[in-house]
């Protein structure tokens, strides 16, 4: 609790610092999941350190006595969920997004990206050190001549080994793309193509881009707002046909 109250009510600092066994990510989509399926409304809004600690006990009681079993299946259920519901209604709500939005460059020189899509619907692409999430959007930045966004995706899978990816060697183009990469790769699927003109370097720019660099990057503010103004919303969702 004191932790909690120091950190400014950063809830995953306190409690990975505090108690990481008794940990949950009281997050929108984990309380939205938590309120629907037991009927408990877990929202934290600003409450105090003690109030918190009396509403992970409460959670806690109630998953003990469900099929869950632990905080942590909890949580899985959670985000599983939450990806089965892109999969069943084929839109994003941007109204209650809460995932993260990436912009990740895509070198069409080395790799064929469209006629991967267009066979398999996904990629297997290097993971690096992000810290992707199941659900969270990427935008494919297509680089030089072309330098302009023209493909969003999103994050179907992560922490995916080399034997678990798809073997996609017919769409690499010469040895720019060697195989030395020993990491973890994530997957993405294609939602839909958008307006790349509206989405070029240089309106980018305009908004806050300030260059593209060779690895994934988080979008915030003036230029994630630009971006949805480019999407084809109703209502601020995006119905898709992926």
């Amino acid at each position: 609790i004191k932790i909690f109250d120091q950190v400014n009510k950063k809830i995953a600092s306190a409690l990975y610092r505090a108690v990481p066994d008794f940990f949950i990510s009281l997050d929108n989509n984990t309380v939205s999941y938590i309120k629907n399926k037991f009927g408990y409304d877990a929202s934290i809004g600003n409450k105090s350190g003690n109030d918190y600690v009396n509403v992970l006990k409460h959670v806690k009681k109630i998953i003990k006595e469900s099929e869950c079993k632990s905080i942590p299946i909890l949580s899985k259920r959670a985000w599983e969920e939450k990806y089965n519901a892109f999969e069943t209604n084929s839109s994003i709500d941007f109204n209650d997004f809460d995932g993260s939005e990436w912009l990740l460059p895509a070198n069409f020189k080395s790799y064929r990206h469209d006629e991967s899509f267009q066979k398999n619907k996904y990629i297997d692409w290097r993971q690096h050190d992000n810290k992707y999430k199941v659900g969270d959007l990427v935008y494919l930045f297509k680089t030089s001549p072309k330098n302009c966004i023209d493909t969003l995706c999103i994050v179907e899978k992560i922490d995916l080994n080399k034997e678990e990816t798809i073997d996609d060697s017919e769409f690499k183009i010469g040895n720019r793309l060697d195989d030395s990469y020993k990491g973890k790769y994530f997957r993405i699927r294609k939602i839909c193509e958008l307006d790349s003109e509206k989405l070029s370097l240089k309106k980018l720019k305009t908004y806050g881009l300030s260059r593209i660099s060779q690895r994934s990057r988080r979008m915030y503010g003036g230029l994630i707002k630009y971006i949805h103004s480019c999407l084809p919303l109703n209502n601020n969702k995006l119905i898709t046909n992926y």
